[in-house]
């Protein structure tokens, strides 16, 4: 892992705000190869963590990687788009992913209304980006998500900024 991922993976670990040992059913959405699951898992043993990516190249190098967590029980992972996700209604605490762009380059109506369904009412969304190579760009990126997120029903919607990234950050809402 690079300095620069290494520093997203802990920003994006600390947006999350989960106590290391806090018990919650967690979803990563475009989990790619892994590497932030493989993180959060040994930093928060408490948690339950369900990561989908819809690419089967991902998932496969992801299960390679986290093995020792799926034998465990305490991951699951799953090849999936978003939008096709079928988990239990309100049966998830806290979603979030890192550089899904379809929540900017389209309205995501359909990926929101499941995330929207699957969180329970005090659940959180984070739809966090890495550090931008155009500030003017990521500003534009971030406003795009965050009318999203509100037309999709989400309450609370808050933007922050470092460094190492940038996230929306949205509570389900009633």
């Amino acid at each position: 892992m690079s300095a620069d991922s290494s520093a997203r993976t802990e920003w994006v670990i600390a947006q999350l705000a989960l106590a290391p040992q806090a018990r919650a059913r967690v979803l990563e959405f475009g989990c790619g190869n892994g590497a932030l699951a493989a993180k959060l898992c040994e930093s928060h043993p408490g948690l339950d963590l369900l990561a989908i990516d819809r690419s089967a190249t991902a998932v496969h190098r992801a299960a390679t990687r986290l093995r020792t967590h799926l034998d465990s029980g305490r991951l699951t992972l799953q090849q999936a788009a978003l939008a096709d996700l079928d988990v239990a209604a309100e049966s998830i605490d806290l979603a979030f992913g890192v550089n899904v762009n379809v929540f900017w380059t389209s309205p995501a109506t359909a990926e929101l209304s499941v995330l929207r369904r699957a969180l329970r009412p005090a659940g959180r969304l984070l739809i966090c980006f890495g550090p931008p190579p155009d500030q003017s760009r990521q500003a534009q990126i971030l406003a795009t998500v965050v009318d999203h997120v509100r037309a999709a029903g989400f309450a609370d919607v808050t933007v922050a900024s470092d460094r190492a990234g940038s996230a929306v950050t949205a509570s389900r809402g009633a």
